[in-house]
Order: structure tokens, then sequence, then C-alpha cells
């Protein structure tokens, strides 16, 4: 059955050619258009976007219907939208009619979210909300207390020894274990200067914690190496390195655990922060913001988009969540930025966790002693 699968969306796309010309007018894929078309207007965003999430729910429901009937195959295939889906079944069987039912129903599915996300991606080109123009007018990032706040006290600067381009010697990151730092491999490569080059090996410094001197703008500082990180590549997935340091370092300051959450289970966060050094701020102080909204339509199991902003320094920190017993959770790596300045970070619930947790587990106990 998983061969069904690819020829289904090919008997898909052919069948809405006409529907790919006219992005606009999604009510052409629409279980009724006429009926769509008569109740929405050409170019009603919202309607057109409810109408199909109407259809994929009405998809959805017909499915788990036949699933708890004993129909037999040409029954099942009579509730079917298109004719056409059950002429994929080589053999008439009841099982082959309720997977055909159920990609045609994940298929109405995928037009509706899709649907949703272009037109909050419309909606936030139009109105981002933060550019580097509108940060320098009003800016919500405000430096916190570490002294009253020492959870944060695990996230400290990212520097590149040996970089003559200022702009990519910098970054932000975070401990999650006694001497095992989390932050994004292009704080290590550079985003611009050869993206593609490996961060493993790189030698880097790490400075952490609130200093009780005037004369110093962390308590501490160590020396490490990069000892993991995403593979070659512009997926926002492999945009991870992980620096094993010459000091446990956590020991004195503390660590943030590294947590899953999908973007279900983030919704349910007190509140969503981000903290790190951005480069137009003094690098004496934490900037953080919290309650960020969380853009769920345009979120997946590979990213989170966040309204809060992030510039240049950011990246390599940790998206932040405040649980409602208070603990505080790195769920996310700040990464980059999209429509306007928001704040764009690695989801762990998928690729990242499968491919770092080797990695963690792998140099968990070789931290130095003290």
């Amino acid at each position: 059955m998983k061969n069904l699968l690819p020829l289904f969306l090919l008997l898909l796309a052919s069948g809405s050619a006409t529907a790919a010309s006219y992005v606009w007018n999604w009510c052409k894929v629409a279980r009724d258009a006429n009926a769509c078309l008569k109740t929405c207007a050409l170019k009603d965003d919202a309607c057109q976007a409810n109408w199909l999430e109407r259809d994929a729910d009405a998809a959805k429901n017909i499915l788990d219907m036949a699933r708890a009937s004993n129909e037999d195959y040409q029954e099942i295939c009579s509730r079917a939208h298109r004719p056409r889906t059950c002429t994929l079944c080589t053999e008439k069987t009841r099982e082959c009619a309720l997977e055909v039912l159920k990609l045609e129903a994940e298929e109405f599915a995928e037009q509706a979210a899709t649907k949703r996300q272009l037109t909050r991606i419309e909606e936030l080109k139009a109105n981002p909300g933060y550019t580097d123009k509108s940060l320098k007018r009003s800016d919500p990032r405000t430096p916190i207390d570490r002294h009253a706040h020492p959870e944060y006290n695990p996230i400290g600067v990212v520097r590149l020894p040996n970089v003559t381009k200022s702009r990519f010697n910098r970054g932000t990151g975070w401990l999650t274990s006694d001497c095992l730092v989390v932050t994004a491999k292009h704080v290590i490569t550079g985003s611009d200067d050869r993206p593609r080059r490996s961060a493993i090996g790189v030698q880097v410094s790490f400075y952490v914690g609130n200093s009780p001197s005037q004369d110093k703008s962390f308590a501490y500082q160590s020396t490490g190496v990069v000892v993991d990180a995403g593979e070659s590549g512009n997926s926002i997935s492999d945009d991870w390195a992980l620096i094993k340091l010459d000091d446990p370092l956590g020991k004195k300051v503390g660590t943030i655990a590294t947590w899953q959450y999908t973007v279900e289970e983030a919704l349910t966060c007190t509140a969503l922060e981000v903290a790190g050094y951005p480069g137009s701020k003094s690098v004496d102080q934490l900037w953080w913001q919290s309650r960020c909204p969380l853009e769920k339509d345009l979120s997946s199991e590979w990213q989170f988009i966040l309204r809060c902003p992030a510039t240049p320094g950011n990246s390599g920190g940790p998206l932040l969540c405040r649980e409602s017993n208070g603990d505080l959770l790195a769920i996310g790596i700040i990464a980059s930025r999209s429509f306007g300045a928001n704040a764009e970070a690695v989801n762990f619930s998928k690729h990242w966790w499968h491919a770092i947790q080797p990695a963690l587990k792998k140099f968990a106990n070789t931290c130095p002693k003290n």
C-alpha cells in the first residue's frame, strides 16, 4: 500500500492542473467548487481557508465512518469524493478501499493547511511586526537581571577566535550539561562565508555567568571544540552544533535542559521566551523577551516561527518554554529570521533530536570533573 501514495498524488496533480494556474482561487480544489465560489469571493482568503478546513473535516469523518462500518469495497468507494480514487486498488478489497479513502482525507487536510499557511504568509509580508528599521524606533527586548533570575545564567556568548569579519565571530549558546554547549551551526561556519564547510573540529571560546565585577562582562570563560554538527546543507533542521568545553562550567552556572516539544505542546507553555546576545546590543547584558506569540500555521515539526525579534548575535540562543511549574526548558535553537525580523527556531521534535541525541549521550559523561 505504501506505493499507492506517489501514484495517488500524481493523479491528483493531473486532475488539478487548472487549479494550479489560479493559486488565488482555492475554491477550485474544494469538494463542491461551485458552492464555495458562491459563498467566497475570489480573493477572500479567510473564507476559502475555512471552506477547505470544513472539507478536510468532512473527509476525515467519512473515513472514520467507513472504518467503523462493515461495508465492503464497493460501498466504501462510493463514499470517495473522486470516482477515480478507488481505481488505485489493483485488488478490490475493503482494506485497499480504506487506504485510498485515507489518502484522499490526507490530501484535503494538506490543501486546507497549505491555504492557511499561504494566507498567513501574505499577512506577515504585509505586516511583519518587526524589521531592522522598526527595532531602531521601538525594541521590545530588555536586559534581564540574572542575579534575580539565575536560571538564565547558562546562556552565554560563543566567539570564534582568529575571525576577521566581526559579524561572524559572535553568537549565543547555552550549557545543556556540565561542559556541552548547544548553538547554531552558522555561528561556527558563517551564514555567507562558505556555509557548507564543516563545523566539526573548530575551536571556539565561550563566555558565561553573571560577573560580580564591573570590570568583566562574564564570570567565566572557557575554550572548546565543536564535536558534532548538522550535515552540510541549507535546511534549518541542520543548523545546530555541539561544543565540548575544556572546563565544566555547568557546575558553576547551572544548565538548561534541552527538550522535545511539538507545535501543539509549545502552545501549552506559560510563555515562550527568546534570550541572547544580539550584536546591536551591549554584550554586558543578556537581552530577553517573554510571551513570544507562536505562529501555529507557519510552524512545523522542523521549525518554530515566533512574533519576537531576532537580530544577528541571537543565533544559537535557546527558544525557551516556561512551564506552569516554573521550569525553564530549551525547545529550539534560534537559527534565523523570517518575515521581517521575526525569530525562526529549529524545532527539536523531528530531525534534530534524532541527529543530536546520540551526540549528547556520547559526550555526556566525558566532561572534566573539575
